[in-house]
């Protein structure tokens, strides 16, 4: 989150404020920004989802809510100061759908920041178990319709059991690069193991040589926001 943050940041010292579209994402995911930062920034947010549970809910604050599908966005290039996407690439489909995707980020956002987890680490973050995404698919099947796994129910069914299975294609870093070709590609580490990568790009005009701020210093960030 200190990355993302850190972006708005210096696309708040360039103009004044910072809009934002969250790609496949949901409003409460940005209850972990400190307390007070966004306000202070001056950000809007615009989450477009195709789970309509997601959007079906009126425009909150700096929030609002539409319906729309990642791989063909509504909206004119270069409309966002930042594109954002969390853990949605690696569910929009088969690679066709990524690389659509990966396109529409980068045309609608003078920035972007996208982060995926890595296909390598070993613990599989949807399902719960270790390795899983290197399983042949029959056994994959046999788990899943076995009992619930991470956050997903017991699959009554090979088809419900394949679906989800599908849903869920985890990317490496050569992929990602390959996607995302125009952005700097960070890692995010657990017990010294990439766990996911975040695809940066920056918009000519935002300061790119500027440090990204360390913990003590986004800690002092984050209490001047609570008290704004």
């Amino acid at each position: 989150m200190a990355r993302l943050l850190d972006l708005v940041s210096r696309v708040h010292r360039a103009k004044g404020q910072c809009s934002i579209i969250d790609v496949g994402g949901r409003r409460e995911y940005w209850s972990i920004a400190p307390e007070g930062f966004l306000a202070q920034k001056r950000v809007s947010i615009t989450i477009t989802n195709i789970e309509r549970d997601s959007v079906t809910r009126p425009d909150d604050g700096m929030f609002k809510f539409e319906f729309g599908d990642g791989r063909g966005l509504k909206y004119d290039d270069k409309s966002f100061d930042v594109a954002h996407s969390n853990s949605v690439v690696e569910h929009v489909g088969r690679w066709e759908d990524m690389v659509k995707f990966s396109k529409e980020v980068g045309r609608v956002g003078r920035s972007y920041f996208v982060q995926t987890p890595n296909f390598w680490f070993p613990f599989e973050p949807h399902f719960g178990v270790l390795y899983f995404q290197c399983l042949p698919t029959p056994l994959k099947v046999a788990l899943l319709m076995k009992k619930e796994r991470g956050f997903f129910p017991r699959m009554p069914t090979v088809d419900a059991a394949k679906r989800a299975i599908e849903h869920c294609e985890l990317l490496d870093e050569r992929m990602i690069k390959e996607l995302f070709a125009d952005a700097e590609i960070q890692k995010e580490r657990f017990a010294g193991i990439v766990k996911s990568f975040v695809a940066i790009r920056l918009a000519d005009d935002i300061d790119d040589q500027a440090k990204w701020l360390d913990k003590e210093e986004w800690a002092a960030t984050a209490e001047t926001a609570r008290g704004y």
